[in-house]
């Protein structure tokens, strides 16, 4: 249920009349100065024109759950392999060319929707320094699978309701087709994480070792060491927890890391974007004008504006009823900040 908004004097809708179902993955580019992100509810990928507040939209038939950047040129998009939208491929889109030659290139299939894990989708997805590129995935039907003692408020999984989604790794390989070779992404499960349920934020700290994860209905923020060069994760760790625990209001959804270290985390029905430092303290809460602010991304000119997608649509209420509630859901939001974030990174492939 969406609640009332709360008076939001920090935060600036910058996206005009504009407003997503599910806005998620936003991603600057500089060269363009625009927000690229995607509407996972209407299957599309959409760019922000942040001078004009114009959004265009490019719809891909299989979904649309995450955007990367790529070295070879345009967007890699997570998308189903069939109507179903589930199963999970990369596939390029160009908004340089004409809608109807401007996506539809696979480079690379994260799983396959005849698998044992029929059902699932993509979810979010980010690129590390060396141009891998990390994919979760989500149960088509999640189910708590968290427990919560009483006493300690400490939580641990319900061995008895294990979830089945994963995290997935791309990394560039060759491959021989009919234009001859081509970098395609190759990819593997990452068995160092998991079991997951709804795989979300993923970014990392500006020296590269720490590797921050989200898998929402966990309620935290986990955080692992991370080895550039081979891409192998250890010494999994809570960083904090979101929302108050099982039981509490809102859980983390996507995360974004600065310069200085401190990581963001936009609440899903939470009302706030959160900010820790480097030992996982918190240090600021961004009140929104919104209950489900979606994920988040630095860009500006300066590199110092925090963009930050949001929800409108909700499986309970009519979209209609949730904008007469909350007028600014499934826009995409800015605010100045006094920080830069880290390099975002283009995959090889």
């Amino acid at each position: 249920t969406h609640l009332a908004s709360p008076p939001m004097p920090d935060v600036a809708c910058v996206s005009g009349d504009y407003r997503a179902k599910l806005g998620e993955s936003p991603l600057w580019d500089p060269s363009t100065n625009s927000l690229v992100f995607v509407d996972i509810q209407t299957s599309e990928v959409c760019r922000l024109d942040v001078a004009s507040a114009a959004v265009s939209t490019r719809p891909l038939p299989h979904g649309a759950s995450c955007v990367v950047k790529s070295a070879k040129g345009g967007y890699l998009v997570a998308t189903g392999v069939d109507d179903t939208r589930t199963g999970g491929r990369m596939v390029r889109v160009d908004f340089t060319r004409d809608a109807g030659d401007g996506f539809g290139d696979v480079v690379g299939d994260v799983f396959d929707a005849a698998d044992e894990l029929a059902g699932h989708v993509t979810n979010d997805g980010a690129v590390d320094p060396m141009g891998r590129v990390w994919i979760g995935t989500k149960m088509p039907r999640p189910r708590p699978a968290y427990v919560m003692d009483a006493e300690s408020g400490a939580f641990a999984r319900d061995e008895a309701n294990v979830p089945t989604a994963a995290l997935y790794c791309l990394e560039a390989a060759w491959k021989y087709g009919a234009n001859g070779l081509k970098a395609v992404g190759v990819s593997q499960k990452i068995d160092e994480v998991g079991p997951v349920t709804i795989s979300n934020g993923i970014a990392w700290s500006p020296d590269h070792k720490t590797l921050y994860y989200v898998d929402t209905p966990t309620k935290c923020v986990k955080a692992f060491a991370f080895d550039v060069q081979t891409g192998l994760l250890s010494d999994e760790r809570i960083f904090t927890v979101v929302g108050g625990g099982c039981d509490g209001v809102g859980a983390p959804d996507g995360v974004c890391v600065a310069e200085d270290s401190s990581v963001w985390v936009a609440v899903w029905d939470g009302f706030a974007v959160l900010r820790f430092d480097a030992h996982g303290e918190l240090i600021e809460t961004v009140d929104m004008p919104v209950s489900r602010p979606t994920s988040l991304a630095f860009g500006g000119e300066d590199g110092k504006t925090l963009f930050i997608t949001s929800c409108s649509y909700d499986a309970s209420s009519e979209v209609a009823s949730v904008l007469e509630q909350e007028p600014l859901a499934g826009a995409v939001f800015a605010l100045k900040t006094d920080v830069k974030g880290v390099e975002v990174f283009a995959s090889h492939f």
